[in-house]
């Protein structure tokens, strides 16, 4: 057991006591377990990684790592029996996409649906909450004596120096972004095609153009009643059971384009390298070649295009919106909402209580900002606030 408190020099001292009054209660009741039995884990030769779900991203995480003869398996989607589960585990307010990923995993456990291996969940640097996330589920794969599974956690900013990710990966999540902005009716068709292309090999630059140009010569010839930018905690944003629906029931009439994650990668890239005085050759080629394609991208999908037209001046300019904050990707989230266009509304999908979310909702000037605002926090409850919350918002565009 630990305790992590963090002061400034407005804390009041009660508030301290109070804490390490709670803990000491809490190591009062905590026993440790020895495992009673053998982990399989021990066993190298059975290495399995489990992919939470997370659309089209986790299939296409997961034909990737099967194109490198790594074992892999993607779990089932979200469900309110595994947000049941994750829930479980909370006694306060905790991110809804917390108790996803907690559910998920326990879910898939309890069910015999994975029998054993390491749970795939990337981790930034620092101590925000998405930080955290892989140690809590280690936590609590240890405390329920689940001696078969274990966690898999790289450092999203080490990832372009490590040979199995590097500038492959930021394709494959490059090849996602262009799904998502997509019409819904031909994602499921394009994922299939390149998941199986993927297990053969890797996805080429040139693929990705073509891929880039078909998408933006079918939108071409649609007509939508609203356009709109979906923006906010990604793993909210791409799971459809934590923004109950919203974003799906959006795109039956309107265009939603989504934040790209390889553009989001690539500025924690950068982000982090601002704080490193030594930059590995294999990683600085990689950037080049990340921030090559983004531009490609971004020519060829024209005003379809999610991804930013100069991303180097975007992340310089992203200081003047927020300076010294890296927490949640929050200076990339404020800049994105204000750097826009040809928009008819963006909307803000989060956890409700997430930290980076209610901060920019605090510094949101809205006399600077040209485009309308939604601001939706999900709980996993099924109230139908949001969806009125939709309504009313484009009713009044």
């Amino acid at each position: 057991p630990y305790l992590q408190i963090e002061v400034d020099e407005h804390s009041s001292s009660v508030g301290v006591v109070t804490r390490l009054e709670a803990f000491v209660e809490s190591v009062k009741r905590y026993s440790h377990k020895e495992p009673k039995e053998k982990s399989k884990l021990e066993n190298k030769e059975l290495k399995k990684l489990l992919i939470p779900y997370l659309y089209p991203y986790s299939s296409l995480v997961s034909a990737y790592f099967k194109g490198k003869n790594i074992d892999v398996q993607e779990l089932p989607k979200t469900s309110d029996e595994s947000l049941s589960i994750g829930r479980s585990f909370s006694t306060s307010k905790e991110y809804l996409s917390n108790l996803c990923l907690l559910g998920d995993a326990f879910h898939s456990i309890e069910n015999n649906i994975a029998e054993f291996g390491h749970f795939f969940v990337p981790q930034s640097e620092g101590a925000e909450t998405f930080g955290q996330y892989s140690q809590l589920l280690k936590t609590k794969l240890s405390s329920k004596e689940k001696n078969n599974f274990s966690v898999e956690n790289p450092f999203i900013e080490d990832m372009f120096s490590n040979s199995n990710y590097g500038y492959p990966f930021f394709k494959v999540l490059a090849l996602g972004d262009l799904i998502m902005n997509a019409k819904p009716e031909y994602r499921d068709e394009i994922l299939s095609k390149y998941k199986k292309n993927l297990e053969k090999d890797e996805v080429s630059e040139k693929s990705l153009i073509e891929l880039a140009k078909e998408i933006k010569n079918k939108l071409a010839l649609e007509k939508f009643d609203k356009s709109f930018y979906a923006l906010g905690e990604f793993l909210t944003v791409f799971n459809e059971k934590l923004n109950n629906y919203s974003l799906k029931t959006l795109e039956k009439n309107n265009r939603v384009m989504y934040m790209p994650l390889s553009e989001l990668l690539y500025f924690k890239k950068i982000d982090f390298l601002n704080k490193e005085n030594d930059l590995h050759k294999e990683y600085s080629k990689n950037l080049q070649k990340s921030k090559k394609l983004i531009e490609v991208l971004h020519r060829t999908l024209e005003e379809f295009s999610p991804f930013e037209e100069n991303i180097i001046n975007f992340i310089k300019n992203s200081d003047k919106f927020l300076n010294l904050y890296a927490g949640g990707s929050g200076r990339y989230r404020i800049h994105k909402q204000n750097s826009i266009k040809n928009v008819d509304g963006i909307i803000l999908v989060n956890s409700m209580y997430e930290n980076t979310g209610t901060i920019l909702k605090i510094l949101a000037n809205e006399e600077n900002q040209n485009i309308p605002i939604l601001n939706l926090e999900f709980d996993g409850s099924k109230h139908g606030s949001s969806q009125e919350k939709l309504e009313n918002f484009i009713y009044c565009l």
